[in-house]
């Protein structure tokens, strides 16, 4: 949905870095988690694949 896109995008400010925290394999499932720096927020964004397609894609504010 774009407007809730421009919605989070308008929240959080610009994105300025992305890392790759860790990569872990759960039941044969590749996950990894990154680290979204935005400018007025940090999220953890957790992805998990099953095989070439998103199985699970969760994103939430970083504890401080």
């Amino acid at each position: 949905n774009p407007a809730v896109v421009k919605g989070l995008a308008a929240a959080l400010g610009p994105l300025r870095t992305v890392k790759l925290v860790e990569r872990t394999e759960i039941h044969g499932r590749p996950n990894y988690l990154y680290r979204m720096k935005y400018q007025k927020m940090n999220v953890l964004f957790l992805i998990v694949f099953d095989g070439e397609k998103i199985a699970f894609a969760k994103g939430y504010p970083e504890p401080k």
